[in-house]
C-alpha cells in the first residue's frame, strides 16, 4: 500500500524517521493538530518500520480510520479478532488487549519491535506497551499535556511535587505545523469564539481529584438550573440555529436537562452519554450505538448532538458548524480535543468558520484553540517544587527589573511594570455575569472562497449568492444590530462631532460588491445568469436582512 503524504505530513514523518533511525532515539512523541490526518502518518510508519509493529488505540473510530492505511494487518477488538501469527502489523483497543493479556498471559499476540500509541496523552497505554520489550516506542497526540498527575516525594520530611509530564514516557518530543499553520494552509476552518460568564460561575470549587479540576458538585450549581439553560438556548437561538452543533455538558443530568428542554422546542436533537441518558433507536427498538448515533449526526443537517465527554476523539463529521461547551475545565488537551471536533474543511456545505459558544470560561483560562503554543514546555517538566511554598518564596520577579514582588500583586514595586501574564480571579470588564463576548470580530464573506466552493461543488451563481447573503445575514445576528438601531443607522449620518459616517446599507453594499464581481466574473466558472445588477442585488439583500432583524421573535 502506497501512501501519499500532505506537503506538511511529509517533514513531520521525515523528522520522527530521524530521531529513531539517525540519532536511535527509543522513545519519540509526535504532536500533529487536531484534523492534522495522524491516521496516515502512522498507517505510513506502520507499514515501513523494521521488524513487527502494535498499535494501541483507545476509540472504536480511530481504529477503524487507523486500520485503512495499514497493510498486512491483524485487528483486535471485543467484536473483531482476524489476527494471524505471521501479521506484520497488529492493531488493537488498549482495552481488549489488556484483557486478553490477563486472560491468556504475555505472550497472546506474540511480540514486537515497534509500539506506536494513538492520543497518547490519555494515559491507558502504559498497562500494554510495558508488558514488551520493545525498541521503538512512538506516540502521536494533538495535544502533548496531561492534567492532574502529580509525582509527589519528600526530603527531609519536606513535600516536593512535580507535574507529570509525557516526557516521562517518551525522550523527546517532534511536532509538525501549527493548528493555524494548517488554518492558514486551507486543511483546517478558522475559529470565531464567543465566551459568556454565566452568574454563578464564582461558586466552582476547584478540585485535584476531578479531571475537570472542579468538584462535581459545583459544576452542577453552575449548569444544573434555569438561568444556566436560559443563557445556553439564548446563544442557541443566536449563533447556532439551524446548524449541526455539538454540545458538550459537565455532567449526564445536565445532559438530560438539555435534552428535554431542545426537544419541547422542536429542535432536531439527540443526547448520548456514559449512563443511560440515551435515545431509543427506532429502527432498533433499542439503545442507539455510538456509531448508530454518529451516523443520524452525520446525516441530519441541522442535528444537535448533546453529550457529556464521549465525542472527544475519534469523532469524524466534518460540516459540524458550532461547537457549544457547556462546562468548566482545566485540562487544556479535553479543551483542544472538544473544540477541534469543528474544524474539519467540509464540501457538505460552505464553511469558512465554525463557531466556539463558551459558557465555562474556558479560552481565558486556556487561550483560543487555533492560537500558537510552545509544545515542548509542555512536554518537558520543570521538576519537583515544593509542595507548600514556604510565605518568603511566595514572590514573582518582574520581568523587566528583577525586583520580587509580594504573591497577589500585579504591579512592580519598584519599576511600576505590570506582571506579565498575570491570571486575576474575579470580575473583570470583560467578565460581564450574563452577557456574550465576542473574542475576535467575525469575518466578512470572501468572494473567492465562496467561488472554490460552488466550484468544487457545481453550485450556480444563484446558490453562491445565496452563500453570500446568508454569511452577510450572519454578522448581523452576531452583533445583535436590533431592529430600533439597524433603523437609526440604516442610511448614511453625521456624527455628534460633525464626521460623515456610513450607515448600515453603505457598508453592506461595501462587504457584498467584491462578492458579487468574483462570483460573475466569466473566470469563476460557475454557470448561470451573469446579467444580474449589482444594485438589484443589493436591494434584494438589504430587504432579506430587515426580514430578518427581529431576533427575539424568531426564538
Amino acid at each position: 500500500m502506497s501512501i501519499t503524504l500532505r506537503d506538511y505530513q511529509q517533514p513531520f514523518y521525515d523528522d520522527i524517521w530521524n530521531e529513531l533511525f539517525v540519532k536511535n532515539v527509543k522513545r519519540v512523541c509526535g504532536v500533529l493538530p487536531t484534523g492534522g490526518g495522524k491516521s496516515v502518518v502512522i498507517g505510513k510508519l506502520a507499514n515501513n518500520l523494521p521488524g513487527r509493529t502494535l498499535i494501541l488505540t483507545h476509540r472504536v473510530e480511530i481504529f477503524n480510520q487507523n486500520s485503512e492505511w495499514v497493510k498486512d494487518l491483524g485487528m483486535l477488538a471485543s467484536d473483531v479478532n482476524t489476527l494471524r501469527y505471521d501479521n506484520k502489523v497488529v492493531i488493537a483497543m488498549v482495552q481488549t488487549l489488556d484483557a486478553r493479556l490477563k486472560n491468556y498471559g504475555d505472550d497472546y499476540i506474540g511480540s514486537f519491535d515497534n509500539i506506536i500509541l494513538d492520543e497518547v496523552h490519555i494515559l491507558i497505554f502504559e498497562k500494554v506497551f510495558n508488558k514488551y520489550n520493545y525498541d521503538r516506542l512512538i506516540g502521536f497526540t494533538g495535544s502533548p499535556v496531561v492534567y492532574g498527575k502529580k509525582i509527589e516525594t519528600s526530603i527531609d520530611n519536606v513535600d516536593y511535587v512535580e507535574d507529570y509530564t509525557l516526557s516521562q514516557i517518551f525522550d523527546t518530543i517532534v511536532c509538525g505545523p501549527s493548528t493555524q499553520e494548517l488554518i492558514d494552509l486551507g486543511y483546517l476552518v478558522q475559529d470565531y469564539n464567543i465566551v459568556l460568564r454565566l452568574p454563578d460561575f464564582d461558586k466552582l470549587k476547584e478540585s485535584d481529584s476531578n479531571p475537570d479540576g472542579y468538584t462535581s458538585k459545583s459544576m452542577n450549581e453552575v449548569y444544573y438550573n434555569t438561568v444556566s439553560l436560559d443563557k445556553l438556548m439564548e446563544g442557541y437561538y443566536r449563533y447556532a440555529k439551524d446548524k449541526k452543533t455539538l454540545i458538550f455538558n459537565s455532567s449526564n443530568k445536565v445532559n438530560k436537562m438539555i435534552y428535554d428542554h431542545m426537544k419541547s422546542k422542536g429542535i432536531n436533537c439527540k443526547m448520548f452519554d456514559t449512563s443511560k441518558n440515551r435515545n431509543i433507536n427506532p429502527e432498533t427498538g433499542k439503545y442507539y450505538k455510538r456509531s448508530e448515533i454518529i451516523e443520524w449526526f452525520r446525516n441530519e443537517k441541522d442535528a444537535v448532538l448533546i453529550n457529556t465527554n464521549v465525542f472527544t476523539t475519534g469523532f469524524d463529521v466534518d460540516d459540524v458548524e458550532c461547537i457549544i461547551m457547556n462546562r468548566a475545565t482545566k485540562s487544556l488537551a479535553l479543551f483542544i480535543q472538544i473544540i477541534g471536533r469543528g474544524s474539519r474543511i467540509t464540501n457538505k456545505t460552505f464553511k469558512d468558520k465554525f463557531t466556539v459558544l463558551d459558557l465555562g470560561q474556558n479560552i481565558y483560562e486556556h487561550g483560543l484553540w487555533s492560537q500558537e503554543r510552545d509544545w515542548e514546555k509542555y512536554f518537558y517538566s520543570n521538576g519537583p517544587r515544593l509542595k507548600n511554598n514556604l510565605d518568603m518564596l511566595s514572590v514573582w520577579e518582574c520581568e523587566y527589573c528583577g525586583y520580587y514582588n509580594v504573591k497577589g500583586t500585579t504591579e512592580c514595586g519598584d519599576c511600576g511594570a505590570e506582571k506579565l501574564n498575570a491570571v486575576i480571579n474575579g470580575k473583570d470588564k470583560k467578565f460581564k455575569d450574563g452577557q456574550f463576548t465576542i473574542i475576535k470580530d467575525m469575518d466578512p464573506p470572501r468572494g473567492r472562497a465562496i467561488v472554490a466552493y460552488c466550484k468544487k461543488n457545481n453550485l450556480s451563481i444563484s446558490e453562491a449568492i445565496k452563500i453570500t447573503q446568508n454569511r452577510i445575514l450572519e454578522l448581523f445576528v452576531s452583533y445583535r444590530v436590533s431592529e430600533s438601531f439597524y433603523a437609526r443607522r440604516k442610511e448614511d449620518y453625521v456624527d455628534k462631532h460633525g464626521f460623515n459616517k456610513k450607515g448600515f446599507d453603505s457598508r453592506v453594499k461595501e462587504i457584498f460588491r467584491p462578492c458579487y464581481f468574483a462570483i460573475l466574473d466569466k473566470k469563476s466558472g460557475l454557470t448561470g445568469n451573469r446579467k444580474r445588477k449589482l444594485n438589484t442585488e443589493n436591494e434584494r439583500l438589504i430587504k432579506i436582512i430587515e426580514k430578518n432583524m427581529n431576533y427575539d421573535k424568531q426564538q
